[in-house]
């Protein structure tokens, strides 16, 4: 059937995040009969020849200052699903669906999903020290199995367990590179059962096209399932979003419950390993730092590891200033070999009074850590009762209890974003309802905060009304 539309708003796939804004373009007479919403088509644009999305149709062009150019020609017709899960994650992070597309989900717009009757899920939590017992017991054969892991050392680690429990792998993942991950995908396709040990990248790829897999996401509180570049995704916000999607069943693996993500609340128990401690204490900081770094007895400050993360961006820079006066600071990262002897310095896991589970999930795997390399750890604080004496578990499950009944009402949670503006000068943003300004007198900054939930976003993104701002997403309201 020929369209009469002859001008089409293209959403342009590029690398960078510059603009969510859409560009109007002609439909030549050859291409009518052909394009439509959700075709991915050819275009010129900047001087170069880009795929670009069809977002809607247009009988006569909006304002527009520029000559319009013709669309040179369409690819596909790309997966109606894919393009609402594309968007929902673009709309939830403020960011452009072009560089969404372009950078997580291009590989995945002719996937053909499955037409499905939306069932209601309830995610699957297990939180202890150990979990692989748990997970091995999830495992369903008759499944899909896909286990998402971190790390090629945390896969190559799990497939030994699961072998000598006599789980046969169908596919461990062994380079991470683009081939192997073409490879990868194209087994689980063409499969209707096995455990596939996979890294957590691939979890971009919903397999829409694929009926009720487990899947399986291991050891959530790694580092790694936080991307390192804007708009910084997190891959359990990328699982949930996905779930809305599709009737795959959902387990989730790691030590402790980040609140940000998690959907319910669940209590814990033996959460904090024991470990030979010291404390260095004096009502200033910066004297109980100095205490130690002068008691210098057994202690090779070279090979010692510093950890600063709990820390005010403040009085972090100034007791780092502090111990490079001693010697060059070695800081720790869980990416780095874990060290002998180890500083934890003023192990802050609360807001306004308020627990913060992501900072408490974040210590307690860094217990773990020192504690299965048998390390030594100096604890350095201004707090006369020891903070790690006091992370019993009737104190943290009360804790919890109270940041989780404060995140479903206030945020930020798994279907909630709390977004926090600075700006040099009053603003006002239209159709956004800033709460602010907010001033701390320590400077002269304006700073406002909004919320928005998932529910609020499907058909709205924020990205050029914020993009001059400097803003970013925070813990709490």
């Amino acid at each position: 059937m020929s369209s009469s539309k002859v001008y089409a708003n293209l959403a342009v796939f590029t690398k960078g995040r510059f603009t969510n804004k859409l560009f109007t373009y002609k439909i030549e007479k050859k291409l009518s009969t052909k394009i439509k919403p959700g075709s991915i088509v050819k275009a010129p644009f900047n001087n170069q020849i880009q795929s670009a999305l069809v977002v809607e149709l247009l009988d006569k062009p909006n304002k527009n200052k520029y000559n319009i150019k013709d669309i040179m020609d369409i690819s596909y017709q790309a997966d109606p699903k894919i393009i609402e899960y594309s968007k929902l994650l673009s709309n939830f992070y403020i960011n452009p669906i072009g560089h969404t597309i372009t950078n997580y989900t291009y590989d995945y717009l002719e996937l053909n999903s499955l037409e499905i009757e939306k069932e209601n899920s309830v995610p699957n939590y297990f939180f202890n020290i150990d979990c692989r017992d748990i997970l091995a017991k999830n495992i369903d054969l008759d499944r899909i199995n896909l286990i998402y892991c971190p790390s090629i050392k945390s896969i190559s680690s799990l497939a030994k367990y699961l072998h000598a429990l006599n789980i046969q792998i169908e596919y461990k993942q062994v380079t991470g590179g683009k081939n192997e991950k073409e490879l990868v995908t194209s087994k689980i396709n063409h499969s209707n059962s096995g455990v596939f040990l996979i890294l957590n990248t691939l979890i971009y790829n919903p397999f829409f096209n694929k009926d009720k897999i487990s899947m399986h996401y291991w050891d959530t509180n790694n580092y790694k399932y936080l991307e390192s570049r804007k708009p910084y995704f997190n891959l359990l916000d990328v699982a949930n979003i996905q779930s809305q999607f599709s009737n795959h069943s959902q387990y989730f693996y790691s030590e402790f419950p980040n609140y940000k993500f998690v959907k319910r609340y669940i209590r814990v128990k033996d959460q904090i390993p024991e470990i030979d401690t010291k404390y260095y204490y004096d009502n200033d900081i910066t004297n109980a730092l100095l205490s130690f770094m002068r008691d210098k007895k057994g202690i090779d400050l070279k090979n010692t590891s510093f950890n600063f993360n709990y820390c005010s961006s403040e009085m972090r820079k100034v007791l780092q200033e502090l111990v490079s006066d001693f010697s060059s600071i070695n800081e720790y990262s869980e990416s780095k070999k874990v060290s002998n002897i180890n500083v934890l310095i003023e192990p802050t896991i609360s807001y306004k009074g308020l627990l913060n589970s992501e900072t408490l999930a974040s210590l307690i795997r860094y217990l773990n850590i020192l504690k299965l390399n048998s390390s030594k750890l100096y604890v350095i604080t201004s707090k006369s009762i020891p903070v790690l004496d006091q992370l019993t578990d009737e104190n943290i499950n009360k804790w919890t209890e109270s940041e989780f009944k404060y995140r479903v009402k206030y945020g930020p949670n798994y279907e909630k974003k709390i977004v926090n503006i600075i700006s040099e000068i009053p603003i006002e943003i239209k159709d956004i309802d800033l709460k602010g300004p907010i001033r701390d007198g320590s400077s002269s900054d304006y700073m406002y905060q909004f919320a928005y939930t998932i529910d609020d976003i499907k058909e709205k993104n924020y990205f050029e009304l914020l993009n001059k701002y400097n803003y970013s997403f925070i813990n709490y309201f």
